[in-house]
């Protein structure tokens, strides 16, 4: 028995059909907030993206680990991030003035991090160390970020969400 889909009702491709669109009109917001004379879309090389799905679960992290993902920044262009709704999900972003290292490791055991509460419908930005290279650390800096173990108050202790990396990585 061969099982035919109506390509209109795939989740998979209404979703890159939709993002689509949206990429276009993020790209060119971005590109014109940061005044950029260089293309952040356009080329086979800049359109491309991945999707991921995470799942952490606090009940299955060894007791010595407080990280589920240590400090680091995302290699792409930019990182679009749709988290579930709870409130304390243990994204932390990285302080870039509270330390003078560069690398993310260095960072990760220096840096202040700001903890960073899920809005129900919001959607997170986070600049790729491709978006720095492009446009230079004087107009924007990569994003160290890491995930935490949620907080004991948060519901059930685990983490969902749904990430879009825009741009290839760096080679």
């Amino acid at each position: 028995m061969q099982v035919v889909f109506d390509k209109a009702d795939v989740p998979a491709l209404i979703l890159a059909k939709e993002w689509t669109n949206l990429r276009k009109e993020l790209f060119g917001t971005v590109s014109t907030i940061l005044d950029s004379a260089e293309p952040l879309i356009g080329t086979p090389t800049l359109d491309y993206d991945s999707v991921g799905l995470n799942f952490y679960d606090s009940g299955k992290l060894s007791l010595d680990r407080d990280y589920f993902n240590p400090a680091h920044k995302d290699s792409g262009t930019l990182t679009i991030l749709v988290r579930s709704s709870e409130a304390c999900d243990g994204l932390e972003i990285a302080d870039l003035r509270s330390t003078e290292k560069i690398d993310s490791e260095a960072i990760g055991r220096e840096a202040n991090f700001i903890p960073v509460p899920a809005v129900a419908g919001e959607v997170i930005v986070l600049a790729g160390t491709r978006l720095q290279r492009l446009l230079g650390k004087a107009k924007v800096r990569a994003c160290v970020h890491r995930v935490c173990r949620p907080t004991q108050g948060s519901d059930k202790h685990q983490r969902l969400s749904l990430t879009i990396f825009c741009g290839p990585p760096m080679k």
